[in-house]
């Protein structure tokens, strides 16, 4: 709570143990080597010994079906959110479980990014049939649209879609 003062709607500023951090290992409500595998690539160290930087972690396959099948779950909570009218948790929860599917059915196919710009440009080359929902996702995380019922059941059938690709 002391660290929200220094965070900005572009920063976002999280304490951390670094013996967490060093063994991967955090109670966190998401797929854990995803977790550490997304900071490796996005999170700096503000304060203490630079260990972010030099964070090294692999994703297997498995770990990637496991990311898929948490995003259907982050899918779920964006349409109860949506159903009890909290638009910003809904909208979160929209776009990060279609950016995330993305990414993980592009990383089980060889083909891993770690930029949002990338995921989406590559998402809707590799599924056409859905390059609206996806790029809508992108517009949605950067907070320049709001999502309606529609994008909700769309983004669980494409959810659906990409996990039948990898059974």
């Amino acid at each position: 709570s002391e660290l929200a003062a220094y965070s900005t709607a572009e920063i976002h500023i999280y304490p951390f143990r670094r013996s967490e951090i060093m063994q991967h290992t955090a109670s966190v409500p998401f797929p854990v080597r995803f977790y550490f595998w997304w900071l490796s690539h996005h999170a700096n160290t503000v304060w203490g010994e630079i260990i972010l930087e030099h964070l090294k972690v692999g994703m297997r396959n498995q770990d990637w079906k496991e990311v898929l099948a948490f995003e259907r779950g982050v899918a779920l909570s964006a349409i109860i959110a949506f159903r009890n009218r909290d638009q910003e948790t809904a909208n979160w929860g929209f776009a990060k479980s279609c950016l995330f599917g993305t990414l993980a059915v592009l990383a089980l196919r060889g083909k891993i990014e770690t930029s949002y710009v990338r995921i989406v440009e590559q998402g809707y080359n590799a599924f056409p049939d859905y390059d609206a929902l996806i790029k809508k996702a992108e517009a949605v995380r950067r907070g320049e649209k709001k999502i309606n019922e529609e994008d909700i059941f769309r983004n669980l059938d494409y959810l659906f879609h990409l996990e039948q690709k990898t059974i």
